[in-house]
């Protein structure tokens, strides 16, 4: 829960029973430690990822929260700008708000872009 609220939207924070319930839920459906340390192995050995990145070229949708102090709103921007520089197709979609979460109040906004990018991708 610590570490949640440290990451996790500043103007969108989950109210303590609903954090608690979110928390007691990830635990039930996998608590797997090796598996967490596992993944913060494997990102750390990734390096760089950018000239991958460059190579996408379906139509993206980079979507970044404005309040995420893990990967700062600086790594979706990179990570847009690398896209169109290797060619592709990129929209940025800058969530005001967000942290490294997905906040409920955002739901529908976050839904809705994505739909729209979809309809968009698919008539492109």
């Amino acid at each position: 829960m610590k570490l949640l609220r440290v990451i996790g939207s500043r103007t969108h924070p989950m109210e303590e029973g609903e954090l608690r319930a979110f928390c007691e839920r990830q635990v039930l459906r996998s608590q797997y430690p090796a598996g967490a340390a596992r993944q913060l192995v494997a990102i750390a050995a990734s390096g760089d990822r950018t000239p991958v990145v460059r190579r996408i070229k379906v139509p993206t949708l980079v979507i970044h929260g404005d309040e995420d102090p893990l990967l700062r709103p600086a790594c979706g921007e990179a990570t847009a700008r690398a896209i169109y520089e290797g060619g592709g197709s990129v929209a940025l979609e800058r969530v005001a708000g967000m942290g490294h979460d997905f906040p409920g109040p955002l739901h529908e906004r976050i839904a809705d872009r994505i739909a729209g990018h979809c309809r968009q991708a698919a008539t492109s």
